[in-house]
């Protein structure tokens, strides 16, 4: 089992596990079991373990789920080990979801979205990052134009790769909305690249706060960091996202 198989595994049980447990009794009050949340995962061939488990634990059945992975290969060996999953993808998603003919958009809302972005391999590639927080970014706004709350999951690799603020802030001001006045719109200077990884979880958390905002959400934070063996962490947040006028879940 690979280092980041273990760290996937520890996510499942202590933080996503949890979470949308929380939110299969929100959305179906009325049923103690077998509750049938539509769930968008990214995932891989060698390790859809939160596939299985949402399904164990009574949340999903596979033809609720939508799985994306990143190659022809994987979608097939995905395909083949779960005959009912909507199994979808042939280019990383955060690439994938800039196209404006992106094949998921029709497929929103869910009431799960979890954007695990550790199976995609990722790399100490400059801008990786940056990436994937736009692509967090056109999923909720995917999500919004439904009108509908959900149980976001977000899942990353913190490396070497320095954090370009400015380049996030960018485009996400690209993407008008009538009130917004920009992310993170404050005295900070945006083009200093941020190195230290502790100081990229709190501008993560910064980020979702002020993305659930511009979309007219209120947002409910649960999160967790693994320290990897070559030095980097891996970070997973659960966003819950709801309408402003309700409470979060507790």
């Amino acid at each position: 089992m690979s280092e980041y198989d273990i760290v996937k595994s520890q996510f499942i049980q202590d933080l996503w596990l949890p979470c949308v447990r929380k939110g299969g009794d929100y959305f179906f009050p009325r049923k103690r079991k077998n509750k049938e949340l539509n769930v968008f995962t990214l995932t891989t061939d060698t390790n859809s373990q939160e596939i299985s488990s949402f399904i164990k634990n009574g949340l999903t059945k596979q033809g609720n789920i939508f799985a994306w992975t990143h190659s022809h290969i994987k979608r097939m060996r995905l395909e083949t080990e779960f005959s009912d999953v909507n199994v979808l993808g042939l280019s990383k998603y955060e690439t994938s979801i800039a196209n404006p003919n992106f094949l998921l958009k029709n497929h929103f809302p869910f009431h799960v979205i979890n954007l695990d972005y550790l199976c995609q391999e990722p790399r100490c590639e400059p801008g990786r990052l940056e990436k994937e927080l736009i692509g967090i970014e056109r999923t909720i706004s995917f999500q919004r134009d439904r009108m509908s709350e959900c149980i976001l999951i977000f899942t990353t690799l913190l490396n070497g790769n320095n954090m370009n603020l400015q380049t996030i802030c960018d485009e996400s001001d690209g993407i008008r909305m009538p009130h917004w006045r920009g992310l993170l719109n404050d005295d900070r200077d945006k083009a200093i690249p941020i190195s230290d990884n502790q100081q990229k979880i709190v501008i993560l958390n910064e980020i979702l706060t002020a993305l659930s905002g511009k979309y007219f959400y209120s947002i409910d934070l649960r999160t967790k960091s693994i320290s990897l063996s070559d030095g980097a962490i891996a970070y997973s947040v659960v966003a819950i996202l709801k309408e402003r006028v309700n409470h979060a879940i507790n």
